[in-house]
């Protein structure tokens, strides 16, 4: 975390010992992959100890403001916004057209039958479906 926080901060810092207010959101983005609304982005600055109404921020307020963010996300979020991203047809399970799609727009190296046979793998009860539990165990795998 805190070398992820010294990347950032050598990203978005303007030479001085502040953050613009701006600049923070876009760190934010760029480390938690959403933007604060500006009431949460106040929320978060005044649970820190800051002024709400800042317009800048010095690295260690930064620090706690991540650190803030990432202890109070739903560690399964990225698995759910992973598994929407996959259900192309807004149904609820993955159907092996749907991931053979987002594989070919993503990753078009990856040939049918490699899709295929990872579908395959992942649809343990062999419905032709994979469903979010099946999606979600495939994820936490650890090898």
């Amino acid at each position: 975390m805190v070398q992820l926080s010294h990347e950032l901060w050598a990203r978005y810092a303007r030479g001085d010992d502040a953050m613009s207010r701006t600049d923070l959101k876009l760190a934010l983005i760029d480390l938690l992959g959403y933007k604060p609304s500006r009431y949460e982005l106040g929320a978060v600055l005044r649970k820190c100890g800051a002024d709400p109404r800042a317009t800048s921020v010095g690295f260690d307020l930064f620090e706690m403001v991540v650190r803030d963010r990432q202890d109070s996300r739903d560690p399964d979020e990225k698995i759910r916004q992973a598994f929407r991203t996959m259900d192309t047809q807004y149904v609820g399970f993955l159907t092996y057209s749907g991931v053979k799609a987002v594989f070919e727009e993503v990753l078009p190296s990856v040939g049918a039958e490699e899709v295929r046979r990872a579908f395959n793998e992942v649809d343990e009860d062999g419905d032709g479906r994979i469903s979010y539990r099946e999606f979600e165990c495939m994820m936490a795998w650890k090898p």
